[in-house]
């Protein structure tokens, strides 16, 4: 049985505020329906079926995210309910603008956004919203500025001041049942949907911009601030183009709140959830290009497939039945409908079981379910392995705002904190699990160098899908430990799927240098610095030097160390290998501690010897006062015969001299 709120709607005539105070009441049913039935918390764990993950790629700094939209280059941009304008790019997010004049409270809001088809050179982005001192909803178009066509920028903007309005025609007098979608067909023609403004039977006409779909061209526009008439929008063969009325843009009506659709660039049609009022919730495949007539969906003559109510101006011939609906007593309050899947031949495609197949949900639920189409009607695909339940693909979504393909095949979508919720929120995306990129080391990994000098071979990346195809032009981050590296930390791959660096160790011991991509694919090259080190350790009774030569663990010859000391100090030589702070030449005043080269007589003062073989640590003692008034250099060089030359027209990096110590005693 109907209830008394839904009884009171369906009154014809009824005012605004009659209408309002009635929605108010089914509003806050619905929030209490929803929380007896246990699906009003976000924060519930998100199923999905063995094979697939839910990744949350920004968790942080959104404010009640209604949607998101790509730009061309496969950029997304997430739009907030009070008109905040985000990009997210290189793991991070920034704000590229705010749309002016949003008016927020129940279902008002910022409500769409896209970008134009040739956003890469013409900037505009279009939006569709509530705006405060206005009595209609908005169809608004910005220009953007900086990095147009640049996958890995963040260099993006636009201002209040680009507006141009598009469309200013739909009533906005009640709080709720605002739209909308906002998609871009094949053809370029921009499509709208909006709701009935709370007023069902407004959802008959096709000249009330209630409860419809418009389709318009937005191609021939001027560039700057500005507003359009309709003359100048009416693409010329909608089923009543020509009219110089609102219906000249109409392509259906007979809706109620079809709060989203998504567009299918490969059959062409439009997937709508036309949410319910009491009973079921509607989804429409609704045929485009659109037909000679204007396509009717029935509302409010039925909800869903049940019948409800009667308008005037009947009969109403040639209505359309829903693709399908869903009853309320399944917990469904206010449906969402995703894409139907397309398999992008991308690294995160859901592969040939998914293709075609139409995802959808609901904002109360959480449930993500699946539709297939078997040649005459659209039925319940099998369950997966894995699935929760022989209906339910996905549960524990509750909240979600919008929920869409990306260019790259994972499915993406906003969510909110909390049903209704005004702050917070995340963006994620499901995909497959496992490295969809595979990022191998081609070349330069495993090399023994020296400290401070560079390797002798680059370390080269190469980036390939998952079938093997090389990925040109594709983003990667390098990262390194103990190196510097000559490019980065963002770099493009080349033609070949190639990124090459040169890697210079900062300091002895082990170094590395990785790369990884947005798509999940890594790989690090493992790489080796022999060093020589002097410390002084300076104590009360005595002084202590440390030599110590970091060798590489898979060494194969005998690392001679020459270690001497010269006193009083003489001048610093400079040399290509560095500094020299001890007399080699003359031996004035210097003496030879170490001599692994034989040069000065083979001398060991060490029980370890004057080899590193593969490393050596070396504790030289000075007892107090046994070189009291002295100022005395100590230096150590190395010559490693198993390192060859770094990199062409640098030095040669089988000598090294260790820095300088100077000790007064």
């Amino acid at each position: 049985m109907p209830s008394p709120t839904a009884l009171r709607e369906r009154a014809a005539g009824a005012d605004v505020r009659r209408r309002s105070c009635i929605m108010s009441r089914g509003f806050i049913l619905t929030a209490f329906m929803a929380i007896i039935l246990g699906f009003g918390s976000v924060g519930q764990a998100q199923s999905v079926p063995p094979g697939f993950t839910v990744e949350t790629l920004v968790s942080s700094g959104l404010n009640a995210p209604h949607g998101f939209f790509f730009l061309p280059d496969g950029r997304p941009v997430i739009f907030e309910r009070a008109g905040g304008v985000k990009l997210f790019v290189n793991g991070s997010l920034s704000t590229i603008g705010t749309v002016p004049q949003v008016e927020t409270g129940s279902e008002r809001g910022l409500l769409a956004m896209v970008a134009d088809p040739n956003f890469a050179t013409n900037g505009y982005i279009y939006a569709w919203a509530a705006r405060t001192g206005s009595a209609f909803m908005w169809l608004m178009r910005f220009t953007c500025t900086g990095d147009l066509n640049n996958a890995t920028s963040s260099n993006l903007s636009f201002s209040p001041t680009s507006l141009f309005t598009v469309f200013n025609g739909a009533p906005d007098n009640a709080f709720n049942h605002n739209g909308g979608s906002l998609a871009f067909a094949n053809d370029g023609k921009l499509i709208v949907s909006i709701g009935d403004d709370a007023s069902s039977c407004a959802a008959r006409s096709e000249n009330s911009a209630q409860g419809v779909l418009l389709r318009l061209d937005v191609s021939g526009l001027p560039a700057g601030s500005g507003s359009a008439t309709i003359p100048q929008i009416d693409p010329g063969d909608n089923p009543s183009s020509g009219s110089g009325s609102v219906s000249a843009l109409v392509m259906a009506k007979g809706l109620r709140n079809p709060w989203r659709f998504t567009y299918d660039a490969v059959g062409g049609n439009i997937y709508l959830a036309d949410v319910g009022l009491n009973a079921r919730e509607e989804f429409d495949e609704v045929s485009y290009p659109p037909a000679a007539t204007i396509q009717d969906f029935g509302w409010p003559l039925f909800e869903g497939i049940a019948s409800l109510q009667s308008c005037p101006g009947g009969p109403f011939p040639n209505l359309i039945a829903p693709t399908f609906d869903v009853t309320h007593g399944q917990g469904w309050l206010a449906c969402i409908t995703g894409p139907r899947y397309r398999n992008q031949g991308g690294p995160m495609d859901f592969g040939p079981t998914y293709e075609g197949q139409w995802f959808y949900t609901d904002y109360f639920s959480g449930q993500i379910r699946r539709a297939e189409f078997n040649g005459t009607s659209w039925v319940n695909p099998a369950p997966v392995p894995g699935q929760s339940s022989s209906t339910n693909w996905g549960t524990g979504f509750v909240g979600i705002s919008q929920f869409d393909m990306g260019p790259d095949g994972a499915m993406y979508f906003t969510q909110h904190a909390g049903t209704y919720s005004t702050s917070g929120g995340s963006f994620k995306r499901i995909r497959p699990l496992g490295p969809v990129d595979v990022v191998t080391v081609a070349s330069g990994d495993g090399q023994v160098g020296v400290r401070g000098t560079a390797f002798k071979l680059p370390v080269v990346f190469q980036v390939d899908d998952a079938n093997g195809n090389p990925l040109a032009n594709t983003a990667v981050t390098l990262t390194s430990t103990n190196a510097s590296l000559s490019v980065g930390p963002q770099v493009m791959t080349d033609a070949q799927g190639q990124v090459s660096v040169t890697v210079t160790p900062v300091g002895q011991g082990a170094a590395s240098v990785s790369a990884s991509t947005a798509n999940f694919g890594a790989a690090t090259a493992s790489l080796f610095a022999r060093g020589l080190n002097i410390i002084h350790i300076s104590g009360s009774v005595n002084d202590t030097l440390v030599v110590q030569m970091t060798n590489t663990t898979n060494g194969t010859a005998p690392v001679p160390v020459l270690f001497g000391m010269t006193t009083p100090p003489g001048p610093i030589i400079p040399t290509i290998y560095g500094d020299l702070g001890i007399d080699l030449i003359t031996l004035q005043n210097t003496i030879i501690i170490e001599d692994g080269g034989g040069l000065y007589g083979g001398v060991s003062n060490s029980p370890g010897g004057p080899f590193g073989n593969p490393s050596k640590t070396a504790i030289y003692t000075f007892p107090a006062g046994a070189a009291a008034g002295l100022t005395i250099n100590f230096q150590a060089i190395w010559y490693d015969p198993t390192v060859l030359t770094s990199v062409a027209g640098t030095v040669n990096s089988n000598l090294g001299f260790t820095n300088i110590v100077t000790m007064t005693f």
